[in-house]
């Protein structure tokens, strides 16, 4: 049987490929790792800002609960309402079933319809009427919105 002096190509272990080869998966794992990291700091900051968006009109809403409006402001706030609805349809949390978005989307078009009675109010009553109306909001409501309003996530 003869020995062998030199061993096939694909048998030989060089040591410094496998260097490079380390190397290189582990830059690709730094930069999968930043992306990552880069994806979730962009989702958080459009998750805040959606809240933004949502204490504003909340805290608004809460504010002129049982004052009188009059067409003008409850129209403007009625619009900004359903503009903010919209926009709030963007939430990256409306992707997973059990996040608060959902309940906080609800709420944007709950408050919509409650401001859109006030100006249906304001419009009947014609020339005549006092050209101002109000909405309540229940107790119970009221704490939910309230807790909305706090929950994070």
């Amino acid at each position: 049987m003869p020995l062998v002096d030199e061993w096939p190509a694909s048998l030989v272990h060089e040591p410094e490929e496998d260097e490079e080869e380390n190397e290189a998966v582990g830059s690709r794992a730094r930069a999968t790792h930043q992306q990552l990291t880069a994806a979730e700091r962009e989702r958080t900051a459009q998750e805040q800002a959606f809240h933004q968006l949502y204490c504003s009109l909340v805290e608004r809403f809460l504010t002129e609960a049982g004052h009188q409006l009059t067409g003008w402001s409850a129209g403007r706030f009625v619009r900004k309402l359903y503009a903010a609805a919209q926009e709030y349809r963007e939430h990256p949390g409306l992707a997973h079933a059990e996040d608060i978005s959902h309940r906080r989307l609800h709420d944007l078009y709950w408050m919509h319809d409650q401001v859109q009675g006030v100006v249906e109010d304001i419009a009947q009553q014609g020339f005549f009427g006092s050209g101002y109306s109000a909405y309540t909001v229940s107790k119970k409501k009221l704490r939910r919105l309230r807790e909305h309003l706090v929950e994070q996530r």
